[in-house]
């Protein structure tokens, strides 16, 4: 009597229980491991697309940066200013879609410094990126520890993104300038040359990929308050003190909210005033 094998349809000779058994395992592990390594190839791609993704925000926004050994632990990128006063470490957490938490490891609750840092992406369908910067401490702070149904422990860090304020990057400020020292953050502008055109269907310039609003409107109220404001106090408003403006002035909370981060987007200013 003959048997055939239910996982491939050949003929594995003579019916022996202990044969048949140990041929079905064989195969389910050979099926397993395949699944396994298209699961972990699928990992590999997302992690490497966020270390890549942020390596480009962060040179778009004037730093120098560079890939580390994907096995160096705890950092994925190495990054400084133009003028080689700061440095830090990256470590780059990606999900592959949008969410609300990332796995972050056990390490994530002892290892820290004021130059290590964390970068969070969302990559999300249609939709640019979404980046969260985070100093190490904070996260070593905040990391949460659940267990899973089967065991499994499971070291998280969580955040919300604010969609009425248009909170898609938060937290670059941490590395400062990346010209070094005092200067003023500003990302790079390839768009507009800060001119602007003169006289009927004049067009507002352009500067990070946002349009200064036209002179007069609600819309440009709020800038010119924030801008009158920095200059000023010699630093930019923050949030709350935008919303408080907002009150005084009669503006729209949420308009004001979406106006205040794109000011800031416009002259490179980054973070969100929290």
């Amino acid at each position: 009597m003959r048997a055939t094998s239910f996982l491939s349809g050949s003929c594995v000779g003579p019916l022996r229980e202990d044969s048949c058994v140990e041929q079905a395992a064989t195969g389910l592990a050979t099926i397993a491991g395949k699944v396994g390594q298209t699961v972990s190839k699928r990992g590999y791609i997302t992690g490497m697309h966020g270390v890549f993704l942020v390596a480009a925000e962060l040179s778009a926004r004037g730093f120098i940066v560079s890939t580390a050994s994907r096995s160096a632990t705890g950092a994925d990128l190495l990054v400084t200013d133009q003028r080689c006063q700061k440095a830090w470490s990256v470590q780059v957490k990606t999900n592959g879609k949008k969410a609300s938490f990332w796995l972050v490891g056990s390490n994530a609750q002892h290892l820290k410094s004021q130059s290590y840092v964390y970068a969070f992406v969302n990559i999300r369908k249609n939709k640019p990126p979404q980046f969260l910067i985070v100093p190490s401490e904070r996260v070593a702070a905040a990391t949460k520890v659940s267990i899973s149904s089967t065991g499994s422990v499971w070291y998280e860090f969580w955040h919300s993104f604010d969609p009425s304020v248009q909170e898609d990057s938060v937290g670059w400020d941490v590395f400062g300038s990346p010209l070094g020292g005092n200067y003023p953050s500003q990302m790079i502008t390839i768009e507009d040359d800060g001119k602007r055109k003169q006289g009927p269907g004049a067009v507002e310039p352009i500067r990070n990929g946002i349009r200064m609003p036209r002179k007069g409107g609600k819309c440009r109220g709020v800038w010119d308050w924030c801008q009158a404001f920095r200059d000023e106090k010699g630093a930019p408003p923050k949030h709350s003190e935008a919303l408080t403006e907002a009150e005084r002035s009669g503006w729209n909370r949420l308009n004001t909210a979406t106006e205040y981060v794109r000011w800031r987007q416009y002259w490179g200013i980054p973070g969100q005033g929290r």
